[in-house]
């Protein structure tokens, strides 16, 4: 797994080739069909790259990476708390892990997302309302996760972006 995890992984990134995003996404799904529950302890490492090509420009990737998280998002309960492999794992590895839990807490709404700050003040003693900043937060974390969304409600934030833009 552990090449998987550095080798495998980092072809999915979206600035690679198509080929190597397809190639990459087709590897994975076979891993995920194969090793199943055994993937258990490594879900959190494979679900973070295949979240973001969920929403990728080639067709194949995405269907192969929705496959994936598919199989793979119902190990994620599973996983929390999973230690029995931590001796097979760099200090390194224990570190992206955290990172991809806090992450899947952070998508899942069981962590707090990090408050976004506007890097240019919206005017004198104007603030965000509380639910405008949750909305702001939330699609910064997408951003910073290379993930797609909407806000289709009637929170009043797109204006108050416009206004500010």
């Amino acid at each position: 797994m552990r090449k998987i995890i550095k080798d495998l992984l980092p072809l999915l990134d979206g600035s690679r080739s198509n080929a190597d995003r397809r190639g990459a996404s087709e590897a994975l799904r076979s891993v995920v069909r194969r090793l199943d529950l055994q993937l258990v302890p490594y879900a959190a490492f494979l679900i973070v790259p295949t979240i973001s090509r969920m929403v990728d420009q080639d067709s194949a990737v995405r269907s192969s990476a929705s496959e994936v998280f598919g199989s793979l998002v119902r190990l994620i309960p599973l996983e929390e708390g999973k230690s029995s492999d931590d001796e097979q794992l760099s200090e390194e590895m224990k570190k992206e892990r955290e990172e991809a839990r806090v992450f899947l807490g952070q998508l899942l709404g069981t962590r707090q997302r990090t408050p976004y700050k506007l890097p240019v003040p919206i005017g004198d003693g104007i603030t965000l309302r509380k639910y405008q900043q949750e909305c702001l937060d939330w699609l910064a974390f997408l951003n910073r996760y290379g993930l797609h969304g909407a806000l289709c409600d009637d929170m009043g934030l797109g204006k108050t972006l416009m206004t500010l833009s």
